[in-house]
């Protein structure tokens, strides 16, 4: 039968390798790295495992000693220069044995009735010129369930210790001070201040107070050998190990570990969701503002092409003066003659009032269409400039490492509106373009008027209006005349003459107007949404990654609630 500690024990693992397999599935969604992964699925793993001591320290701290006087016996190698160069694993065996494992993992069995209930790790010494000593010392920590951290009385707590504590610290593991070496002091009061120099570093770093065990690693086996208060360090160190932390604590301690390590992953990925969130923050005002541009592009285009409408209209209202110039010279007594005259009237007419109207016409036309093509090759321009000084100014800032899909996409779809926006001008030929519109404006216009242009030029097509407009209104001009018989009518039909003439002037601005107005509407409805698509596929991605971190918030705080549970009742337990 399990005590009631046990079963008690039993339910708590159970829920903690449930809060870890739920926060595995956190970080994969978060897309994090497999380094971290491999953290969350050790720390499952151990929750089955014996409690692990894991020892660290600076090179020539006396580690590979301390473990070779813990064991009772010399299992590694000891010597001036780094002589630990990977992982050692000591455990229970009924005989000596050593055995180099795929994992680069050397197992050491012993048989020392003591590593029944917990194994022993020694690590690469930190500090050395070895960087790859420090990182492997570094990737075990967090599978530790308890770190002695062995520092030697000639250079107690330097810089580097420090910071590696500080590394240990992070990951929520508890600590233990090994001060070694302490039999080179000469006196007592020197190591009274070596141990309160070490404790206080140890408050201001990781702000505890931690356990500071003075010894001699080297003459632990011998002790008389040591003056009085150099002796019993190694035996209370000892006695804290296999019996002060006794098995409810080292249950605790083990399972508060794959805790620490979720703790530290949970902080650095809830940063990391900060950040993005800031990030599509920026996303969504900058969206905003181009919003803001196109609109005022979109009236600006609006606004300036009332304004270059009213020079094609100017061109036909001073036609229209012109007519009326023409009525009020030609149809008079003194030009009787030239009246009767139907096709030297219509003659006159078209050198007088129609005169270079078609060009004047077509010209303003030609202005109107190359400042469309030249406003929408500005606008690309803009779009570039926008798109690429955000890839500039947020390359520095992408997050490496975690959530690798958020930053690579960001960076492609910013990317591929610049392309978008580059290829653009890089293909944008004005004169085709111009080509085009021209061609777009004549077809609206001949729909619009009901002439058919075959493969007329807008001029040509002018001229041809403009003739029929001068064949109708000397046609009725001619032909009033003479039907009056008289003088006295002249004024009247002159009236009238005008009055068709304005009639035919304003049905053709209404008619060129209206082409003109579909055919700026078609273009800028074309430009617009050729912006809009570009930025779509960015936009997209804002919205879809706004919704997926706030689902991954809301994920992390329910497992930030979890883990506080789990820690009352492991302090329960």
């Amino acid at each position: 039968m399990k005590s009631p500690i046990s079963e008690e024990a039993n339910r708590i693992i159970g829920e903690e390798r449930q809060f870890l397999m739920r926060l595995h599935t956190f970080l994969a969604g978060m897309d994090a790295p497999a380094q971290d992964l491999a953290h969350v699925q050790t720390g499952m793993e151990q929750l089955d495992g014996l409690f692990l001591i894991v020892v660290v320290g600076e090179f020539n701290a006396g580690k590979s000693a301390f473990i070779n006087a813990l064991i009772g016996a010399p299992v590694l190698e000891e010597g001036v220069t780094p002589t630990t160069t990977g992982i050692y694993l000591i455990h229970y065996s009924d005989e000596p044995e050593r055995k180099e494992g795929d994992d680069g993992i050397t197992r050491i069995g012993y048989p020392a009735l003591w590593l029944k209930h917990l194994n022993v790790v020694d690590t690469p010494g930190t500090n050395t010129v070895i960087r790859r000593h420090q990182e492997i010392s570094e990737a075990f920590i967090p599978r530790s369930d308890l770190v002695l951290f062995v520092t030697s009385v000639e250079r107690p707590f330097t810089e580097s210790e420090r910071q590696f504590l500080e590394m240990i610290r992070q990951w929520g593991k508890k600590v233990v001070l090994v001060l070694n070496k302490v039999d080179i002091l000469g006196k007592e009061r020197e190591l009274h201040e070596v141990m309160d120099f070490v404790r206080k570093e140890a408050r201001l770093t990781l702000g505890l107070n931690l356990d500071v065990f003075p010894i001699s690693a080297r003459y632990a086996a011998s002790d008389d050998s040591l003056k009085p208060w150099q002796r019993g360090g190694f035996l209370v160190l000892q006695r804290y190990l296999l019996q002060r932390l006794d098995e409810r604590e080292r249950l605790q301690l083990k399972l508060r570990s794959p805790l620490g390590v979720a703790a530290k992953l949970m902080e650095d990925y809830g940063h990391l969701l900060e950040e993005h969130k800031a990030m599509l923050e920026e996303d969504r005002d900058a969206l905003s503002k181009i919003d803001v541009l196109l609109k005022s592009y979109e009236e600006e285009m609006r606004r300036d092409f009332v304004y270059h409408l009213s020079h094609v209209q100017k061109v036909l209202y001073e036609m229209d003066e012109r007519g009326d110039r023409f009525f009020d010279e030609y149809l008079r007594i003194g030009r009787f003659l030239d009246m009767l005259n139907r096709e030297k009237l219509r003659s006159a007419f078209e050198r007088e009032v129609v005169a270079d109207t078609a060009i004047q016409v077509e010209r303003q036309v030609n202005d109107l269409i190359d400042w469309l093509v030249e406003k929408d090759f500005q606008q690309w321009q803009a779009i570039t400039a926008f798109t690429s000084e955000r890839v500039k100014r947020y390359k520095d800032q992408m997050a490496g490492g975690m959530s690798e899909r958020f930053t690579l996409n960001r960076r492609n779809l910013l990317d591929s509106i610049g392309r978008a926006a580059q290829d653009s001008i890089a293909t944008y030929d004005k004169q085709a373009e111009a080509r085009k519109l021209a061609d777009s404006v004549q077809m609206s216009v001949t729909q619009t008027v009901l002439v058919e242009a075959g493969a007329l030029g807008l001029g040509a097509l002018l001229v041809k209006i403009m003739a029929a407009t001068a064949a109708d209104i000397t046609g009725v001009l001619a032909a009033g005349v003479l039907a009056t018989f008289g003088f006295y009518l002249i004024p009247a039909r002159r009236q009238k003459a005008k009055k068709e003439l304005h009639k035919q002037v304003e049905r053709l601005q209404g008619k060129l107007k209206k082409a003109l107005e579909d055919a700026f509407e078609k273009e800028l409805t074309h430009s617009l949404g050729r912006f809009r698509s570009a930025l779509a596929p960015y936009e997209s991605f804002v919205r879809a990654e706004e919704r997926h971190l706030q689902q991954q918030a809301e994920t992390l705080e329910g497992l930030q609630q979890d883990i506080q549970k789990l820690d009352k009742e492991i302090e329960t337990l």
